[in-house]
Parts: structure tokens; C-alpha cells; sequence
């Protein structure tokens, strides 16, 4: 798995395609720009909830790679 950024044009094509009026794509993309650079607050929610300490995705992702089959490079 690998991430892609997408243009933003691309974006909110996507996002008036799927219905969603201008001003609400407008204040989405807001929303999301306005995050860029800054860390995530980290909740104690996924321990208290499954009493188990979170891990990160790639730690998820290593434990779980035999379930996707093998990598290509």
C-alpha cells in the first residue's frame, strides 16, 4: 500500500460528484489544509476501550502483512 497524494482540483471534483454543495467542499478542504504539518492529539480512547495499548498502523500493517499476501517491490 502506498499513499498518493491527489491534486486538489482533483479533490473537490470528487466531492461535487458525490453531491456535496460548494461551500461544504469549501469548508472541508478548509478543514483539512488548516491540519496540515500539525500532530494528531493522542487519546487514551482505544486502551480504555479495548484494554490494550494502540499501535501505529505500520505495526498493524507488519503484524498483518501474511493476511494481504506477499509485497511487491
Amino acid at each position: 500500500m502506498r499513499w498518493e497524494e491527489q491534486p486538489e482540483d482533483w479533490f473537490r471534483d470528487q466531492m461535487a460528484r458525490l453531491g456535496m454543495p460548494a461551500p461544504g467542499i469549501d469548508d472541508y478542504v478548509n478543514v483539512l489544509t488548516a491540519r496540515v504539518g500539525k500532530p494528531t492529539e493522542v487519546l487514551p480512547t482505544v486502551e480504555q476501550v479495548t484494554g490494550r495499548p494502540p499501535v501505529t498502523y505500520a505495526q498493524w500493517a507488519a503484524d498483518h502483512a501474511a493476511a494481504f499476501g506477499a509485497a511487491s517491490a
